[in-house]
């Protein structure tokens, strides 16, 4: 059997702007984003992700609905949010860009 080395797994919060950038380059990246306002995520120049790299998204939205929609390194629909509310997408690269790999699930 082969084993082969995994790289580190990395949390942060990225502060709400209306763009935002995410630099990953780790096996596993958990991304949390506390919106109060509708904002965009695009994948930072910086970035160096592997084929198999996974993003985990834990979006929540203030006392109004807020939405995430995808920019560049993304292929994703827009991540509709619910008032006061925590939802999470996981996405994973597929060698071209992060791709949804299921529908966001609500977490409270």
């Amino acid at each position: 059997m082969n084993k082969y080395l995994m790289n580190a797994s990395v949390a942060f919060a990225l502060v709400y702007a209306a763009t935002m950038e995410a630099e990953v380059s780790d096996t596993r990246t958990i991304i949390t984003i506390p919106m109060t306002g509708n904002g965009a995520l695009s994948l930072s120049a910086d970035s160096k992700p592997s084929i198999g790299d996974e993003i985990i998204l834990k979006v929540s939205s203030d006392g109004t609905a807020r939405d995430l929609t995808f920019g560049t390194g993304f292929t994703a629909p827009t991540l509709s949010g619910t008032i006061s509310k925590t939802k999470v997408l996981s996405l994973v690269y597929d060698g071209t860009s992060f791709i949804a790999t299921s529908a966001a699930v609500q977490i409270n």
